[in-house]
């Protein structure tokens, strides 16, 4: 079998409970999408124990003792890592991390596509109880090479109460494999459908001319395309776009004020959240004021 990518991780965070024979009890949170995957890699550690009789092995053993995961990202939203962290953001979506932070239990997993005897399927992977520490970066100045970078997060698996540190299971079909991987992460059986509201509301008049545009959607943005146009002409206007850490406001900033008593219009196409939902291709009109 030929492992040819990587798509659609998800993590589940979930607290430990000691009982008082010894067990534990997992209480599992809400699933949640960690970001696009660029790729993932796997060190397991298993230390081999061999028997020796008349001179030679007779019986060896290499059960598992922990191994770690690094998840590539193409990019790591706020949340997730704030989440995955044990980290904090405040009302005014700044994360803060904290020396006294503490990552919580994981459940983390994703699909992987394969070729099998020439036939496309979909591999399912889950570790069972995972610890990331916080992410480091790694920055460098536009040269005159273009160089694309992503986030790398590492964690540590390890065993869950039941001693499993893994799951696996190869899939026919692509939605086999996502209903098999919602189920191990615990992602939720619907969400919220995806909203936008708009500033300048929509048909607003009297807009100033050098106002910022901004999108706010109730879902973290995967990916889409905002323009901001002149619909007199249809003429694209320049503008810097921004997303928030979270990924759900879209600033729009155009690079020159816009022209007095005229009307503009902000086109969303494919605007797809982090759990594949897609807005309906939509426009939003403001006039701004007179000079």
């Amino acid at each position: 079998m030929a492992k040819i990518g990587v798509r659609y991780p998800r993590y589940c965070t979930y607290t430990v409970t000691q009982n008082a024979d010894g067990t534990e009890t997992e209480t599992l949170g809400v699933g949640k999408v960690a970001g696009k995957a660029t790729e993932i890699n796997t060190t397991v550690t298993a230390n081999a124990v061999m028997q020796y009789a008349d001179d030679a092995i007779s019986e060896s053993s290499a059960p598992f003792t922990g191994g770690t995961v690094a998840l590539g990202l193409n990019d790591l939203i706020d949340t997730a890592e704030a989440e995955l962290c044990g980290h904090t953001i405040d009302e005014n979506d700044i994360l803060t991390a904290n020396a006294d932070d503490e990552a919580p239990y994981v459940i983390f997993g994703f699909v992987y596509p394969s070729l099998s005897s020439g036939v496309k399927k979909y591999g399912v992977r889950c570790y069972t109880r995972v610890k990331f520490a916080p992410p480091g970066d790694d920055l460098k100045t536009k040269g005159q090479n273009l160089e694309f970078t992503g986030v790398t997060i590492n964690g540590t698996l390890m065993e869950n109460k039941d001693g499993d540190w893994k799951k696996q299971k190869l899939c026919d079909t692509l939605e086999q494999a996502m209903a098999l991987l919602n189920t191990w992460c615990n992602m939720p059986s619907s969400y919220d459908a995806l909203t936008c509201t708009p500033v300048p509301a929509d048909e607003a008049t009297s807009v100033a001319v050098d106002a910022n545009i901004t999108l706010t959607f109730n879902n973290p943005i995967d990916h889409g395309n905002a323009v901001l146009v002149k619909t007199s002409d249809d003429t694209i206007i320049a503008s810097a776009k921004t997303f928030n850490g979270a990924k759900t406001i879209l600033t729009i900033d155009p690079t020159a004020n816009l022209s007095n008593s005229t009307e503009y219009a902000i086109v969303l196409t494919s605007m797809t959240d982090a759990y594949g939902q897609t807005l309906a291709d939509t426009v939003y009109k403001f006039t701004t004021v007179a000079a």
